[in-house]
């Protein structure tokens, strides 16, 4: 590989390979500087290099962007794993080794609208733990401007109202 920015995206390839989900953008962006390895700038013109070429994949929500990895960027991750260098590999393994796990455990809140067949919108809401849905519903808002808010409020009152419903039911 010639250019550090092609570096970067193989270094992209395997951090969503080895951790083996999804990553924000938020989460990427910090890795990177930690890893005083590169800026911003230079991350979001090699995501975007990725997902142009069908390597990576986007999940968007109002706020952050998901990536994760496709097929065609695991096949490009075997090819060209070799020219990670060691140091560089090694401190990002304990990096990733230091990315709190807890958070796994923890409760996560998400968030999605989409664009009804009737021409509506509907939201769903989720609360994720360790990967499994702990709640989940959808509900219609009256426009694309309060969905989007619906989107925004959920992580901030998502757990008085898990804990309302708890209550509620038992």
């Amino acid at each position: 590989m010639d250019s550090k920015l092609e570096r970067d995206k193989v270094l992209i390839l395997y951090i969503l390979q080895h951790t083996g989900k999804e990553l924000s953008n938020s989460e990427l962006s910090e890795l990177m500087l930690e890893m005083d390895d590169m800026d911003y700038f230079r991350l979001q013109e090699a995501l975007s290099d990725l997902v142009a070429g069908g390597l990576i994949s986007t999940r968007s929500m109002p706020g952050t962007t998901f990536y994760r990895i496709e097929p065609e960027g695991a096949s490009t991750l075997l090819e060209l794993k070799d020219e990670l260098h060691r140091e560089r590999l090694k401190k990002l393994k304990l990096l990733l080794g230091e990315m709190p796990d807890a958070e796994e455990d923890s409760l996560r809140p998400l968030a999605e609208y989409y664009k009804t067949k009737s021409g509506g919108f509907a939201v769903r809401c989720r609360i994720v733990k360790s990967g499994i849905s702990q709640m989940e519903f959808t509900i219609p808002a009256p426009s694309e401007e309060a969905a989007k808010t619906i989107c925004l409020n959920w992580p901030q009152k998502c757990d008085a109202l898990y804990q309302k419903i708890m209550e509620e039911l038992m």
